[in-house]
Order: structure tokens, then C-alpha cells, then sequence
């Protein structure tokens, strides 16, 4: 038997549609509980962080912090103990990546850009003290950067720093070891999104995603030869998503599976997106005692017992003088979002 809708008909499957796309898309953020805080005495806004993961003992691995305000980098340990205040002019965001051909050995780096010299500053990692050491040659000048990440081609072996500005243009910029134990680099190309600030490639897809503060999300293809425009994964007022848009970060998993994880600033809520496209809206949440977050990262690396799903740490916003980061235990975050726990 076939059956025809009347226009009366053909509204109220519209509005029963409409009605549940918006609940949807309005369902409150879980909230979870931090269990450590990181602030050194001299700290003053850690606005960007990054994880380096000792690769012979997780539970030796460090969270390192950019602060534009305090004009330092600074190094702690997974018990929040300062490892190390690294001095560097006005440093935005910060990335780490491991195994960098550097005079014949392969060096973890950690790299940000510096905004208060227009450069991309790059360090290698010291494995017995934890400390960084700088190593680019003071050359690598960019036009304007606002932020950025390092992108690491499981193609081709080779290393990127994509940054970011408020024009909408990402730089590519191919970090390289310049025959004299130093980084040099130089810009392949440009990339054209919308104002933008944080970052993060996805090495083994070969993809980057950019926060478009005012606007959303962007995916671009990361390799050089990629095209210079992205596609959206997500905008401004869908799913809950509320400017600014700042920090983003990966929760890789196996076969390209895994999360993307951003921050909604300006209703302090996180975006959990799957990984893979069409990068489908998960859930959201939020972080108690902590607003207006900037930068986000995530590892997925066991790092010891309260962190064997890995963890998350974030900005923390709601203060004016001393602004700190809080890590959250991955597990945490997948049992209020009703995910997978990866075991440990």
C-alpha cells in the first residue's frame, strides 16, 4: 500500500525533525573532576602545553607550558615539580614530536613559535634531565604568527611547523637539520582558512585541524603538496560549539580510530569529535573549577596508574593573576562520555 503526506503532514515530520536535531545538539556537557594542578611561583598564564613522552619510562614524561605573560617555557613532571624555566620572548603554542634526524641521531623536539621575535623557536629534549635545549640556528622568521604545531609525515620522514595567524594564513614551514647540529627552515607554502590560533596535525592521516576562533573548526590536508584549502569540520553554534574556539588536540587510537578534542572558550566546554572524518560529534564536557580555556592536550599513553588511559590537561582561565593547567585522567573523560576505555 502506498501512502502520500498532505502538507500537514510534511510540517510536523519537519518540526519533529527540527525539534530533535536541536536537543541533540543542546545536550548538557558531563562534568568531570581534575586531580592535579600545575603552577609554578614565577607562572603567570599558561595559555598553550604540550606533552613530551619519555619514551624508555612514561611515568618520567613531562607537561611543558608556554606563557606569554611570564616570557618562559616551563617544564614539569608528571608530580608537578618544575623541571626547568626556560627563558623565551613572549612563546605561543607549543608542540612535541619525537625522532628528529639531528647530526646523525634521532632527538625529541619541542618547538613553538615566538611572538615576541617573529620566529620559530625549536629545542631538543635532554632524556636524562628532562630539561630543553635549543637548537634552531635564530632563523626561521615567520610573518605574524599567532600559534601553531608540528606536523611529523610518516610518509616522508620529514618535519613540519604549520603557523597560524590572524589573516587566515597558515604557513608550512619544513624544519630541517642544516649540516651544522642546528634546525633550520624554510616556508613551502600557505595555507588560506579564517583567523586562527591553535593547531594540531594528525601525523599518521596526514591531516591538520585549525580553530577558527570566530568560525570553527578547519581540516587541511598537512603534506606540502596538499590543496591550500580545508573543509569544516565543525562551526560556530552547531553542537554547542561557541566562540572563541581555541585549543585543540588528538586522542589517537588504533587503525586511525580515536577522538579530536577542542575548546568550546566561550561556554568552557570541550568538544569530543570522532577522529576519522566525517568526524562525527561525540559528546561534550566540562572541566570543574576551570573557564575560558586557551590551550588543551591529550596523550594516550599509559603513564602510570592514574594515568593509564593516558590524560588530559587544559588552561585554567578563571583566574587573573596566576592561571594554571589541570590534568584530568583520560579514563575519566571516557567513562562520563560513555566511551571505550583503551586497556591500559
Amino acid at each position: 500500500m502506498k501512502y502520500v503526506l498532505g502538507n500537514r503532514g510534511r510540517r510536523f515530520i519537519l518540526f519533529t525533525g527540527f525539534l530533535v536535531g536541536a536537543l541533540s545538539c543542546s545536550k548538557s556537557p558531563v562534568g568531570v573532576n581534575p586531580v592535579a594542578e600545575y603552577c609554578d611561583p614565577a607562572a603567570r598564564d599558561q595559555d598553550d602545553l604540550c606533552f613530551w613522552i619519555n619514551p624508555d619510562n612514561a611515568s618520567r614524561s613531562t607537561v611543558i607550558t608556554s606563557d606569554k605573560k611570564a616570557d618562559a617555557v616551563f617544564v614539569y613532571d608528571l608530580q608537578g615539580n618544575t623541571v626547568q624555566r626556560f627563558s623565551t620572548h613572549k612563546p605561543g603554542n607549543i608542540d612535541a614530536r619525537h625522532g628528529f634526524p639531528l647530526a646523525g641521531r634521532q632527538v625529541d623536539i619541542v618547538a613553538w613559535n615566538e611572538r615576541g621575535t617573529q620566529t620559530i623557536v625549536v629545542c631538543k629534549v635532554n632524556p636524562l634531565t628532562r630539561q630543553l635545549e635549543r637548537i634552531d640556528n635564530g632563523t626561521i622568521h615567520t610573518r605574524d604568527a599567532y600559534g601553531g604545531a608540528l606536523y611529523h609525515s610518516i610518509r616522508t620522514n620529514r618535519f613540519y611547523f604549520f603557523a597560524t595567524s590572524k589573516t587566515g594564513a597558515v604557513a608550512q614551514y619544513e624544519l630541517f637539520d642544516n649540516g651544522k647540529g642546528q634546525v633550520s627552515g624554510k616556508n613551502l607554502r600557505t595555507l588560506k582558512v579564517s583567523a586562527c590560533e591553535a593547531a594540531v596535525a594528525d601525523d599518521e592521516l596526514g591531516r591538520l585541524f585549525v580553530s577558527a576562533e570566530k568560525e570553527g573548526i578547519w581540516e587541511c590536508g598537512a603534506e606540502p603538496q596538499d590543496a591550500p584549502s580545508g573543509t569544516w569540520v565543525d562551526r560556530v553554534g552547531s553542537n554547542g560549539l561557541q566562540a572563541d574556539v581555541e585549543g585543540c588536540a588528538l586522542y589517537p587510537e588504533k587503525n586511525g580510530t580515536g577522538f579530536l578534542i577542542v575548546s568550546s572558550q566561550g561556554n568552557s566546554r570541550f568538544n569530543v569529535y570522532e577522529r576519522q572524518s566525517p568526524h562525527h560529534f561525540i559528546g561534550s564536557f566540562r572541566v570543574r573549577g576551570v573557564s575560558t580555556t586557551d590551550g588543551i592536550e591529550v596523550t594516550a599513553t599509559n603513564c602510570g596508574t592514574t594515568w593509564s588511559a593516558g590524560m588530559f590537561v587544559c588552561h585554567n582561565g578563571a583566574f587573573k593573576d596566576k592561571c594554571p593547567v589541570v590534568l584530568v585522567p583520560w579514563n575519566t573523560i571516557a567513562a562520563a562520555l560513555h566511551l571505550k576505555i583503551p586497556p591500559g
